[in-house]
């Protein structure tokens, strides 16, 4: 769904690589306004899986596979920050700070 959604907003805007730098300087807040969150999806989900094994998701109670879930997530989502960071060149923001996860049933509930 958040794929769809950030595919709007490009398209919406008319975000083609090659004209980008002739768009209005509101276009870049947008998109480094999508980039920052796909930062935080991705350090959330980097965070999680650095601290929970398979094992650990097992034994919360969740079914085998959970944890490859959230590896394609990251994949995905660490695809959209490649993709939006060469789209907008060294205009891009930079991550913001990490936060800590302190049980696995603190990363599970919010996502997806």
């Amino acid at each position: 769904m958040k794929s769809a959604i950030l595919a709007a907003t490009l398209c919406a805007l008319g975000v083609r690589a090659s004209t980008l730098e002739r768009r209005d300087p509101a276009d870049y807040d947008t998109l480094n306004f999508a980039l920052t969150l796909e930062h935080v999806e991705v350090a959330f989900y980097t965070m999680g899986l650095q601290n929970y094994t398979q094992d650990d998701f097992t034994s919360a109670g969740f079914p085998e596979g959970t944890r490859n879930q959230f590896v394609e997530i990251l994949e995905h989502e660490s695809a959209h920050v490649a993709f939006l960071e060469n789209l907008l060149g060294d205009r891009a923001v930079q991550p913001c700070a990490a936060y800590k996860l302190y049980v696995i049933n603190s990363f599970t509930p919010f996502s997806p």
